[in-house]
């Protein structure tokens, strides 16, 4: 089953509105002649420390934040919808491919971090009779962590964990993008950087650029998962 994308492409056609709209208020500005750049300027610098450019730049800054959000909400969607459609098929240890195999594994030991050796045991044994028994494991999508480090370096080697494999030539040319939104997100969310300070060397044509290059690696990403689920790669 394929994954429902209606919630990204909600939040895609926002950020492209937004986008388009500071597009348009980049378009009026440069025409400095016309009565309502006038009035939308004389309105805006009512605060004398701050004037048009200033709030178009914060336009920028925001674009971040929503870049950003879009990436890490559909990253986290795509491995809870694999994770439901492999928990549907309700598959046994021996069942599954080595990656999903060590993830399950790894669930009992990353919560037991500081396990004293007779708990160790225990938990060993409980493995070892979960396989033997031929439960079907589950894949717990509330121990999947994503939090302020969606570049795609980070998601590939999330992806490539699972088994599924991204194809480098596909994306690679975006990935500087991604590293940069990531900064400028985690720069603005930790308070390192104002809003007119940190996207002052962007233009409003970088912001966009950057904006396609979100969109065309999260749809080839959602792409490969619905081919790997289809075709139950997930399989040993």
């Amino acid at each position: 089953m394929k994954q429902d994308r209606s919630l990204y492409l909600e939040k895609k056609e926002e950020l492209l509105f937004y986008i388009d709209s500071l597009m348009a208020l980049y378009d009026m500005n440069d025409h400095t002649d016309s009565p309502y750049t006038f009035y939308l300027a004389e309105k805006i610098q009512t605060r004398k420390k701050y004037n048009l450019e200033d709030f178009l730049v914060i336009l920028k800054s925001n674009s971040f934040i929503m870049m950003y959000n879009i990436i890490e909400s559909t990253i986290k969607n795509t491995i809870d919808h694999m994770y439901n459609e492999i928990n549907n098929k309700s598959m046994r240890y021996i069942d599954v491919c080595g990656e999903i195999r060590k993830i399950w594994f790894n669930y009992h030991f990353k919560e037991n971090n500081n396990i004293v050796l007779d708990k160790f045991k225990g938990i060993s044994q409980k493995i070892v009779d979960d396989i033997i028994a031929e439960n079907k494991i589950i894949l717990d999508f509330d121990k999947f962590k994503l939090s302020g480090n969606a570049d795609l370096r980070k998601i590939k080697d999330i992806f490539s964990e699972h088994g599924v494999a991204i194809d480098a030539s596909k994306t690679s040319s975006q990935g500087s993008s991604l590293i940069t939104i990531k900064e400028k997100r985690n720069s603005l969310a930790h308070g390192n950087e104002s809003f007119i300070e940190s996207a002052k060397d962007f233009s409003e044509k970088d912001i966009q650029k950057f904006s396609n290059h979100v969109f065309s690696i999260l749809e080839y990403i959602m792409d490969v998962v619905d081919n790997y689920i289809d075709n139950e790669k997930y399989r040993i």
